[in-house]
């Protein structure tokens, strides 16, 4: 099993797609969208996770957690 943590406050739609470009996809996946941020931001995050077969399993607030 693979699991990595990263502090990358603010940067999490960069991030996603740079894990998603380089194909590094990790059975859970935790992330927290910082406010403010557009709600289309979020939807287009979580539809493009949902594209390479993640599921969303759970929304706090602005925090989802997504399997694999």
């Amino acid at each position: 099993m693979w699991t990595s943590s990263s502090w990358t406050s603010g940067a999490e739609q960069r991030t996603l797609t740079s894990l998603l470009a380089d194909g590094v996809l990790p059975s859970a996946l935790c992330v927290e969208f910082d406010q403010p941020q557009p709600l289309r931001r979020v939807v287009a995050a979580v539809r493009k996770l949902q594209a390479v077969g993640y599921t969303l399993n759970k929304i706090e607030a602005w925090n989802y957690t997504f399997t694999r």
